[in-house]
Formats: structure tokens, sequence, C-alpha cells
């Protein structure tokens, strides 16, 4: 994407830091599995089929609280930060 603007990945950053606060709330409670399935805490952004007790089974999985992950999601665990760090890099 920052190629296609013609600005450095680092300015990318910067403007969707600067311009989209929304958002960054939503991807700070979201998280994906190792299939890349979307498990998200905020219920307008939910991953498919997704309800609210898997992201409650998720944050007890990810406490320690629970020896298995959320029905139908594979273990481990990433948030979008991550993922976005691995494909900034790429």
């Amino acid at each position: 994407m920052a190629v296609w603007l013609g600005v450095s990945a680092d300015a990318l950053v910067a403007m969707y830091k600067s311009r989209f606060p929304i958002v960054q709330d939503f991807d700070a409670v979201t998280w994906f599995d190792a299939n890349e399935r979307k498990i998200a805490g905020d219920r307008y952004t939910f991953g498919f089929g997704q309800t609210k007790e898997h992201y409650e089974r998720l944050l007890a999985f990810n406490a320690g609280e629970r020896s298995e992950p959320p029905e139908g999601y594979t273990a481990p665990f990433c948030t979008k930060l991550i993922h976005d760090a691995g494909e900034r890099s790429s």
C-alpha cells in the first residue's frame, strides 16, 4: 500500500494513527488465530460466525484460565499489530 501511495511504510503508519483512531480501537481488541481466522472484542467487527462468548473464551485462554482455545479457533493467536508488523517487513 505504501509503495502504491508513494510513501514510506513509516509514513503510512503515521497517517493511519493520525487519521483513523476508531479503527485503532477496533484493532486493539482484534486477534487472528493460526489459520488467520479473525476474533474480535467489538461486536461491530466480529469475525465470521463469532459470538461474544468466543472472545471471552479467548481472553481466558490467553490468561491461562482455560486450557483450550475457543471452539473453531486454532492457537497460537496474534494481534493485528503483530500481523501488520510482519507485512511491513515484507
